[in-house]
């Protein structure tokens, strides 16, 4: 995995995008956040075994990519439904990196 953090640095230091991700991170840390729980989830129980589910996995294991260059990301993902095969997604490199950041803790919350 240090391979790809380097491999990300890298390009967003030769975009000329560090300061402007460094600026983004600034602006959503410092936004107060209001979690909101559907009742959806029939209760605070199911709520927090949702939410425990969720907390003990990892956005992505290293089995799951499949080739990484300079401009593209491909991996492997579960069907969309139930017992569908599974699919390859290709996605651009700023673009993985948006939807990875989306399942990265706030530094207030603690993983367990």
């Amino acid at each position: 995995m240090d391979d790809y953090l380097k491999q990300f640095r890298e390009m967003i230091s030769l975009r000329g995008l560090t300061n402007h991700i460094i600026s983004y991170f600034i602006l959503l840390y410092g936004k107060i956040w209001h979690p909101y729980i559907k009742e959806i989830f029939h209760g605070f129980g199911n709520a927090i075994e949702y939410l425990g589910r969720y907390a003990h996995k990892i956005a992505i294991s290293n089995s799951r990519i499949l080739s990484v260059d300079e401009q593209q990301i491909v991996f492997s993902a579960r069907g969309k439904q139930p017992g569908e095969l599974r699919r390859v997604i290709t996605l651009e490199n700023i673009e993985f990196i948006r939807c990875y950041l989306m399942h990265v803790f706030l530094p207030v919350f603690q993983k367990i």
